[in-house]
């Protein structure tokens, strides 16, 4: 069984070729939403329009941003303009991040303003709005996003702000995710050179790879490494672990007699040994991952005690206790290699980069276009045909809008013959907007242009 949250027929035909599926039958759900309504919004002040959103709709909400330092920079913004707010992202510790996600569960925090690291998993219902700051890398990422709103199946909203940068900075971070393949065998190296790792050594060996200080002794962006180590990955040379994914371990040092004498001994720490004892399996003859909150949730105490009694243990020389790093782990599969053997396979590298920008294309039109209801583009995008407009998004407010104006400049072209000002000033519409109705009157043949800016209907 293959499943997926999110996949076009492609993506679709893909995995059941990679598969190798056979006479498979594929179930999809229509990607509509009926209480979702999708909105795209110019603005040249983001933080206002946010701001604007907040007060009009209310309740529980997202702000997805692309970098940590806006997450943190919203966040604070929302604070201090009297909103109950929180950031979340990779580089804030896994208790903070635990911790924020809590009380945004609980409503202590109303709205969490995160980088897409926040989402998987969460399955809150009454979420009221998301608001993306930035634009996704594609629609994929844009519907799964925006669809956790209103799982209660409540009205909801999934609002996209862009401005002037909007499409310069997608095409940089994207440009940041592919570097030149010159660049990844220059990380490569440097990498090596950091562990003090020649040529044809290093097979199997495991290290702590503190990326800033790495960028700051090689004089290298951050991005645009942690993108040439995840290239070199997808080709089977290291294996990166990030710091999420180091949690604390435990083993005792101790055999069971002597631990039950200890107990006896340290009678402030034996419930608590029992209750690792219990948790975890095989903790007498090797490190096992364990989860602080759990076991304080266990013991009916909170994490810093937890963690407090594995110190004691450990100073006692009952137990080795490896406290959870936030530095990241990179595990070497293979020897090093000289520039002529580093090979960068093409499915790895110039497909999947191909694939990314066609899907960041398809992203900026499903922002730049206003003539096609937003729901209608994402089922297509996703393979659906023979859809009908939501009648909820901007668009389709946009057009019954135009429709009731149009109505109205009709209705005075039947009576007499009018120029463009005259229409402008008779109906109050601004000129854009006479201009666009015109133009579309014109072309459906129901108006003529006669001399200068004259108009006239046609019966």
């Amino acid at each position: 069984m293959a499943v997926t949250a999110s996949a076009t027929n492609d993506v679709c035909d893909d995995i059941i070729r990679n598969l190798k599926l056979k006479d498979c039958a594929v179930f999809k759900k229509s990607f509509a939403r009926d209480n979702l309504s999708y909105l795209v919004r110019y603005t040249s002040d983001k933080e206002a329009h946010i701001l604007k959103i907040i007060e009009s709709i209310g309740g529980v909400g997202i702000v997805y941003c692309s970098l940590r330092k806006d997450c943190d920079r919203i966040a604070e913004f929302l604070i201090k303009s009297g909103y109950s707010a929180a950031s979340y992202h990779g580089g804030l510790g896994y208790q903070t991040r635990n911790d924020v996600q809590e009380k945004w569960i609980k409503e202590d925090i109303k709205i969490i303003v995160a980088t897409n690291a926040f989402g998987m998993g969460v399955d809150k219902a009454n979420v009221r709005f998301v608001i993306h700051y930035t634009a996704p890398e594609s629609i994929e990422s844009f519907y799964q996003e925006a669809g956790r709103a209103g799982r209660d199946g409540n009205p909801a909203f999934a609002v996209m702000l862009y401005d002037n940068s909007s499409r310069t900075s997608a095409k940089q971070h994207l440009v940041s995710q592919f570097p030149p393949i010159p660049k990844i065998k220059e990380i490569y190296h440097q990498i090596y050179n950091y562990f003090n790792i020649g040529i044809g050594g290093g097979k199997g060996e495991r290290h702590y790879l503190d990326i800033f200080d790495f960028c700051a002794k090689f004089k290298q962006f951050s991005a645009v490494v942690t993108s040439a180590i995840e290239i070199l990955q997808r080709n089977n040379y290291l294996y990166y672990s990030e710091p999420s994914n180091n949690p604390p371990r435990i083993m005792f040092t101790v055999s069971r007699e002597d631990l039950y004498h200890i107990q006896i001994r340290e009678r402030h720490l034996s419930q608590f040994i029992q209750l690792l004892m219990r948790l975890y399996s095989g903790i007498f003859s090797a490190f096992v991952k364990i989860d602080l909150s759990y076991i304080a949730k266990m013991n009916g105490t909170t994490v810093e005690y937890v963690n407090e009694c594995l110190i004691d243990l450990g100073r006692l020389r009952i137990m080795h206790y490896i406290p959870s790093k936030r530095i990241p782990i990179i595990f070497f599969n293979e020897e090093r290699l000289d520039d002529s053997n580093i090979r960068i396979a093409p499915e790895t590298y110039i497909v999947l980069k191909e694939i990314s920008v066609k899907r960041l294309e398809k992203m900026f039109e499903f922002i730049d276009r206003n003539d096609i209801c937003r729901s209608v583009m994402i089922q297509n995008y996703f393979g659906e045909q023979d859809v009908v407009p939501c009648g909820k998004c901007d668009v389709c407010r946009k057009n019954k809008f135009t429709e009731s104006n149009e109505s109205r400049i009709i209705k005075l072209l039947k009576n007499s013959e009018l120029d463009f000002n005259q229409i402008v000033s008779r109906t109050n519409i601004s000129t854009d907007e006479v201009e666009h109705i015109i133009n579309l009157l014109i072309k459906s043949g129901k108006v003529s242009q006669i001399s200068g800016f004259y108009y006239k209907y046609n019966s």
